[in-house]
């Protein structure tokens, strides 16, 4: 978007505030997911009897565990300290809830996240759960909650990986419009995107691609506690 070769992103929280502050691009809708606006970033495992500090409980089919059942951040952090020296799968530093809200939680705690964790790079969302359920790691970072994306191949998914916390809440995702478009065109990007998502068949799609529920208009300022989030591990 910054250099003029796409003019509609849809985007991560981070990247949203980014494209605002670097290149003016205006943020039109945010993403919502079953009525919610923003969502925590989870600590999963394969090992629940480590990071467990209760008997996990079950949610739509999916175990959970130190209140994470809740569905809701944060959620059983005092049990993150237990990372120390595990193989730990990570995505990229500009993933708010696969690096950046999990590595800021981890050094919170007390944790040097250069040295008391085994970074496992991972390239997705989907990939972090994966390395869990196969045992390349012990413990992964997703968004809550990435185990539905690869339940329909791995139906034991949310039995063999367990989630046991969750960060802080993170802004949902969004679409951001280039600078270099008119406020009228703008506009009328933004009515069709908003009101196709409110339609049986736009809901669908949306769901399918990426589980968005609806487009919904943004709140901009609600980014910044990203960018902080990001600024306080020197990523901005």
């Amino acid at each position: 978007m910054g250099a003029g070769q796409a003019q509609i992103g849809f985007l991560p929280s981070l990247q949203l505030w980014q494209a605002n502050d670097m290149y003016d691009a205006k943020t039109v809708l945010q993403t919502e997911r079953n009525g919610n606006i923003t969502y925590p970033a989870q600590f999963m495992t394969n090992n629940p009897d480590k990071y467990c500090e209760d008997a996990p409980v079950e949610r739509d089919g999916m175990l959970f565990c130190n209140g994470a059942d809740a569905m809701k951040g944060p959620a059983g952090l005092d049990a993150i300290e237990k990372v120390k020296g595990a193989k730990t799968a990570v995505l990229g530093p500009g993933s708010p809830a696969g690096y950046i809200y999990p590595i800021l939680a981890l050094q919170e705690a007390g944790l040097d996240t250069d040295t008391d964790i085994q970074q496992i790079p991972v390239t997705a969302n989907d990939a972090s759960v994966l390395a869990v359920y196969n045992g390349d790691a012990e413990v992964g970072f997703s968004f809550w909650d990435a185990r539905t994306i690869v339940q329909k191949d791995t139906p034991d998914v949310g039995q063999k990986v367990v989630v046991f916390a969750m960060t802080e809440e993170i802004p949902n995702d969004g679409v951001a419009l280039s600078a270099d478009l008119s406020p009228e065109l703008q506009q009328r990007i933004t009515d069709a995107l908003e009101e196709f998502s409110n339609t049986k068949e736009g809901s669908e799609i949306l769901q399918s691609i990426y589980s968005i529920t609806k487009l919904a208009p943004a709140n901009p300022d609600s980014l910044d506690v990203v960018a902080r989030a990001a600024q306080a591990l020197g990523l901005q």
